[in-house]
């Protein structure tokens, strides 16, 4: 398992269970990811700069492949060490996904900072889940 393969299934896990009909209560998000239209609009601008000719509609959002790749996309533009001036963690991919490409750097003694850290300790806590169940009578390294 690649370190993105498993980010993702931390994100699914929290966001959705892994339900691609999940709709967001509290944003426009839809699917395994509950990816919002702005992410797809943001993706679809990335991929423009990159030269590909892909793009993805608001549909694409259930599909679970589909929100796959468009988290990866979106992820690999926003949190990488040459964007962040320092290595990368699970956090900051966490928290991107949940805030946005500044949510690195929000202050965590305001409201956003508060609910950003509660996201975190989710993440944290399927993260901590997936590591610590044995495989094969061994447990995970990672």
């Amino acid at each position: 398992m690649t370190i993105a393969q498993f980010i993702m299934i931390i994100l699914i896990n929290v966001e959705s269970s892994g339900n691609i009909f999940t709709i967001s209560k509290t944003c426009d998000g839809i699917g395994p990811l509950q990816i919002n239209p702005v992410v797809v609009a943001d993706v679809n601008r990335i991929m423009e700069i990159r030269g590909f000719q892909t793009r993805f509609d608001l549909h694409d959002r259930q599909d679970i492949y589909k929100s796959y790749a468009m988290a990866r996309i979106y992820l690999e533009y926003y949190v990488n060490e040459t964007r962040l001036g320092r290595p990368v963690t699970i956090r900051d991919f966490a928290v991107t996904w949940n805030g946005g490409p500044s949510a690195v750097w929000v202050d965590p003694e305001t409201q956003k900072g508060q609910r950003l850290e509660q996201y975190w300790q989710k993440c944290f806590y399927v993260y901590s889940s997936i590591i610590n169940t044995p495989i094969n009578g061994v447990l995970n390294s990672y």
